[in-house]
């Protein structure tokens, strides 16, 4: 089959998957979401549209600055398909295939799976140190406000940033703690003399140790790499800013009584609800998220005012990107699925 009909095939498949999914999520609500848009001036819903998809936008930039480190020729156009693919397919399945969609995307333009792995995972833990250290900040500069408010969901908050310091625990010792692929290709051999497991040992430690190099060819050793490292906190610090403002200015196109004395209170909330959901291990979280975002804002506005803000912060942050990583997806040239698996079973 030719490239260009496997290309309008996928276009076709994604197009009809995407009307399906939206229509069987957006079926009992159609009513109020049209209620809630109308609301609102289309420059509105297109400035609050551009602010929802800001953060994803800087995703790409991160992305982009990471993977110039392994091939500097990755540009900010890779960067930004890369991201927002990635989003879609995590919002329409799991974060494990959006995983693997990035890893495609990289190694289509010349980036290997294990740099590819490097990459990813040395991006996960720049993020959780700036998620990390600003949710901390916003936490302790909102504690006494919060503990009188919500005093049985603030412990909530604190287990949320605990479990954000795990991965970076995790990766730390990776990178500081550098006999560890050998520590464990150990165990492994123990494992498979001790119970007469049938695996190819020398495959596994081959593995490891291949995946091991790569996490390192990543790690940022020379002073640019570490400034550079720096840089990207910086970027997703920004980044979180700019997802935890939007409810603000939903408030405000609303028409609701905000004004910028009650903003950090409103950006405070929004960071609570997200260390909230951190703290969960509920897959998808879109009912307990919507319900948290209620209970947070009600008391900033009233019960009903709440639940229109919460229904308008979910179009945006949920439907709209899904339909911009879409589309995204749509453009993105197709991949060679042949040559992806020959990648997997040569390396």
């Amino acid at each position: 089959m030719k490239k260009k009909n496997k290309q309008y095939i996928k276009t076709l498949v994604i197009i009809a998957f995407l009307i399906t999914v939206l229509y069987l999520l957006l079926k009992d609500d159609y009513q109020m979401i049209l209620s809630a848009l109308s609301k609102l001036h289309m420059m509105d819903v297109f400035l609050l549209a551009l602010l929802a998809a800001s953060p994803y936008m800087i995703n790409g930039i991160v992305l982009t600055k990471l993977c110039r480190q392994i091939h500097s020729s990755y540009t900010y156009k890779d960067g930004l398909i890369n991201g927002w693919v990635s989003l879609f397919l995590m919002n329409i399945s799991a974060s494990a295939l959006a995983k693997g969609g990035q890893l495609i995307l990289m190694k289509a333009k010349k980036i290997s799976y294990d740099h590819g792995c490097g990459i990813l995972m040395l991006d996960q833990m720049l993020y959780q140190i700036s998620y990390a250290v600003f949710s901390f900040m916003i936490l302790l500069c909102s504690s006494s406000y919060l503990a009188v408010h919500y005093p049985k969901e603030l412990p909530f908050a604190w287990a949320g940033i605990c479990i954000g310091i795990i991965p970076i625990a995790a990766m730390l010792f990776l990178f500081l703690y550098p006999k560890l692929p050998a520590l464990v290709i150990r165990l492994l051999h123990f494992c498979i003399t001790k119970f007469h497991l049938k695996i190819d040992e020398a495959m596994l430690c081959e593995k490891i140790n291949t995946f091991s190099n790569a996490v390192w060819a990543c790690y940022p050793k020379s002073r640019k790499e570490k400034i550079n490292a720096l840089k990207i906190i910086l970027w997703q610090i920004f980044r979180l800013f700019l997802r935890h403002i939007l409810p603000f200015f939903i408030a405000y196109a609303l028409t609701l009584p905000v004004n910028l004395h009650n903003f950090f209170m409103y950006f405070m909330a929004s960071v609570f609800i997200d260390l909230i959901l951190s703290s969960l291990p509920v897959y998808g979280k879109h009912g307990v998220a919507e319900s948290s975002f209620i209970l947070v804002f009600t008391p900033f506005v009233n019960k009903v005012n709440a639940a229109s803000m919460m229904l308008l912060w979910r179009i945006l942050t949920f439907y709209v990107n899904t339909l911009i990583g879409a589309v995204f997806t749509m453009l993105c040239k197709d991949i060679d699925v042949k040559e992806v698996k020959e990648s997997f079973i040569n390396r």
